[in-house]
């Protein structure tokens, strides 16, 4: 009887025991895919952290820029370049031209005072092109322009081409 009685016992120990192993495996590898599961979450939100960091330290620079450009603005305003009171003229000339003329265009572009002049292309050549035949848009400036008697007479020296724009402050 004991021995039977030992029998059913280990019978129900073992199985009590093969329970209690099932039950603790399931549970590891619950605990597992949870650690997996949270340690990626981990990473992630360090990733995310450096990124905010990094947008952080990009929006400060930012604001330091923003801030001495404001100070620039009021810095102009307080000298009176206000964009208001600045008016634009474009300038495009092709044509031929002699020495002197080029001489008085060009001393035309130096900025002043109450001027100043942007190019954005220059270009002088000895020979003209065939094709190329231009007018001078820019107003407010005097160019020489030979009488009708002379100006088939009068033999150009170079081709020019001048674009830019003249900034003249209102007065």
């Amino acid at each position: 009887m004991k021995n039977q009685f030992w029998k059913y016992a280990q019978f129900w120990l073992g199985l009590v025991l093969c329970a209690c192993l099932l039950v603790g495996s399931y549970l590891c590898s619950k605990s597992l895919i949870r650690y997996q599961t949270i340690a990626r979450n981990i990473r992630s939100a360090r990733t995310q952290l450096e990124q905010i960091r990094r947008i952080k330290k990009e929006v400060a620079r930012q604001q330091r820029i923003l801030a001495r450009v404001r100070t620039f603005v009021e810095k102009a305003k307080a000298f009176g370049l206000v964009k208001d009171r600045w008016d634009r003229y474009g300038v495009e000339i092709q044509e031929s031209i002699t020495f002197p003329e080029l001489r008085q265009i060009l001393e035309q572009t130096v900025s002043k005072e109450t001027y100043y002049f942007e190019p954005s292309s220059l270009y002088i050549s000895k020979a003209k092109p065939e094709s190329a035949k231009g007018e001078a848009v820019e107003p407010g400036k005097k160019k020489q322009v030979p009488s009708a008697g002379t100006a088939e007479k009068q033999k150009a020296d170079l081709f020019l081409k001048l674009r830019g724009y003249f900034l003249v402050r209102r007065q």
